[in-house]
């Protein structure tokens, strides 16, 4: 049988090695995986769902697409690995799908590391939302401009 004195001092790892993730962690980390399967599930569905009816309001109201029409059926498209169609649909669907997988992965990463997710500085979620809203507006315009929109 051990026993475990108390004048000896504990065992660390060794130095480089990350230490054990606490049971904690270990469930929000298996919690996060089982949220990402369930996305993967619902992305099953996506070609179902982009090839319904566009909904888009600013498309029904005023008759042009809106900066992000196209971006489900782009996403479906490389769901089935069709990357050119996706492409046409809107080509900031695929970088799109890898910020999502890097964000899902560095979460996972987070929660097993730490057990908890880290708060974004609100400065920086200012400038990521400013960033792609202004990325979006300008590959809006340049398709309305050139006729490239997908209706």
């Amino acid at each position: 049988m051990n026993e475990v004195r108390v004048d000896e001092p504990m065992a660390l790892p060794p130095a480089g090695e990350p230490a054990a993730a606490s049971p904690t962690a270990r469930r929000l980390w298996w919690g996060w995986g089982a949220v990402g399967m369930l996305g993967a599930l619902a992305a099953l569905a996506v070609r179902w769902i982009a090839a319904a009816p566009p909904t888009c309001a600013m498309r029904t109201l005023l008759g042009v697409p809106c900066p992000g029409c196209g971006t489900t059926r782009a996403l479906a498209a490389l769901m089935e690995g069709h990357l050119a169609e996706a492409l046409a649909l809107h080509p900031l669907a695929p970088l799109l799908a890898l910020e999502g997988l890097v964000l899902w992965c560095a979460a996972g990463w987070w929660l097993w590391r730490r057990g908890r997710l880290p708060s974004p500085r609100p400065r920086t979620l200012e400038v990521a939302v400013v960033v792609h809203a202004a990325v979006y507006l300008a590959l809006w315009l340049g398709r309305l401009a050139s006729g490239t929109l997908p209706w």
